[in-house]
């Protein structure tokens, strides 16, 4: 396993943190969810961090999907030419 991708985005007083890490293409389905739930857990009790987003894949071929900050406040979007990013 290893991490992809890794972002905190500070609203207020705390983060939202977003984390792509890559596993084996042949891990089960069930084992891809423990993990990934396990580290969100971890991640989710660190002091200031209000929520934490884990994406599992297995490759590092695309590009992630990202959280911005706006006007609206946080929002998701793809990124790349055109994701439509703000």
């Amino acid at each position: 396993m290893a991490a992809n991708f890794t972002l905190a985005m500070q609203s207020g007083p705390d983060y939202f943190v977003e984390v792509d890490i890559v596993m084996d293409a042949e891990t089960p389905l069930w084992k891809s969810h423990d993990v990934s739930q396990a580290l969100q857990d971890k991640l989710e009790t660190l002091p200031g961090v209000a929520r934490a987003f884990v994406h599992v894949d297995h490759e590092t071929e695309h590009r992630p999907v990202r959280i911005l900050q706006s006007d609206n406040g946080p929002g998701w979007y793809a990124d790349g030419p055109s994701a439509g990013a703000p």
